[in-house]
């Protein structure tokens, strides 16, 4: 079990170094061209807690994993979504895990919890594998590919699979098509600093509420159909359509599960083709720079045979393994955390 270290004691927000800004603008420029990158250098180098002048009231920004179990974990119930957050995507995400504070948050993850058990989790394993070799077999020597939209189409296909058991060729357009324009929302909202309500005509809003209501008929055209008696595959919208609140034995309702697929939709499909594609450069970048160490190596022969068949490909799987893990703690692949102060906040004078 690791233990956080003591929190540092609570200094004034003026001591805290703030991240580059403009007059009346504040951070936005940087954040509107790649709000990721922009956090991820301010992070190293600012320090673990920066000020990020954005919007009316602005934000602190903590990286050091002790105050993210604080914040989301020890103490999550002074840090609530706030009303910002919720305005901007809730018309849209509604009330899923993401959005909504406790109590209702409580519910819901009495409701899910037993749907996403190792036993469950592990039966899927078998569809993300056919689904990559899928993929895979259609890849040719030599071919040039943009490799995050290859792992946008590999998590895409595996929640696909694994949520609806099919491969949905007669909605996969409609449903990415969707996606994307719910995603560029997304993108959009959270750096605008005032509120435009979703409501009005403009064409940005125009284009998301469509984007919405196709995804809504695509997913609601799904639960409708196993509700009515259609066929039960025993897959993840089964078990959500089966969960029940042991406290309560209350079930959720066709909207929550509408909401919570499409969460599903977005924890897991953006954020890991983020992780596998930022994996995948970074393991390609690792490999050029062995081979090129290698060719200038005078006892390259000779260090191979002493080394004894099969270990190099030993070390390869190995260096691939350190990859894949150590990847995500150098790259931030999804959205920020944004929370609501209720109470200060060790160190940080917020």
């Amino acid at each position: 079990m690791t233990i956080a270290a003591p929190s540092p004691p609570a200094r004034p927000a003026s001591e805290i170094p703030v991240a580059p800004s403009i007059p009346l603008l504040g951070s936005l420029p940087w954040m509107a061209v790649d709000a990721a990158g922009f956090l991820e250098r301010v992070a190293i180098e600012k320090g673990p807690i920066a000020r990020i002048p954005f919007g009316a009231a602005g934000m602190v920004m903590l990286t050091h994993p002790d105050d993210a179990r604080y914040v989301l974990h020890e103490a999550a119930r002074k840090y609530l979504r706030g009303e910002k957050s919720r305005e901007t995507v809730q018309p849209v995400f509604g009330n899923g895990p993401a959005i909504s504070d406790p109590p209702f948050w409580l519910r819901q993850r009495r409701i899910m919890q037993p749907s996403f058990s190792r036993a469950r989790i592990a039966t899927m394993t078998a569809a993300m594998n056919a689904v990559a070799e899928r993929h895979l077999a259609r890849l040719t020597d030599g071919q040039e590919l943009n490799a995050h939209d290859l792992m946008l189409g590999i998590t895409r296909d595996v929640i696909v699979e694994t949520m609806f058991s099919q491969q949905l060729p007669s909605d996969i357009a409609t449903l990415d098509s969707a996606l994307a324009e719910i995603d560029r929302y997304i993108k959009i909202r959270m750096l605008l600093p005032f509120r435009v309500p979703l409501s009005w005509p403009l064409p940005f809003n125009v284009r998301i509420r469509e984007a919405t209501a196709a995804f809504d008929r695509v997913v609601y055209g799904i639960i409708d159909r196993r509700e009515q008696g259609g066929e039960r595959p025993g897959d993840l919208l089964d078990a959500l359509l089966d969960a029940r609140d042991e406290e309560t034995g209350e079930r959720m309702s066709r909207k929550e599960l509408r909401d919570e697929v499409l969460h599903i939709f977005f924890a897991g499909h953006e954020t890991t083709a983020n992780a596998l594609t930022r994996a995948g450069a970074a393991r390609a970048a690792g490999e050029a720079r062995r081979a090129a160490a290698e060719r200038s190596a005078t006892a390259r022969h000779d260090r191979a045979r002493a080394v004894g068949p099969g270990a190099g490909a030993l070390r390869g799987a190995e260096r691939r393994g350190r990859t894949l893990t150590g990847s995500p703690r150098l790259h931030a692949h999804g959205r920020w955390r944004s929370r609501t102060v209720t109470a200060p906040h060790p160190g940080s004078g917020a």
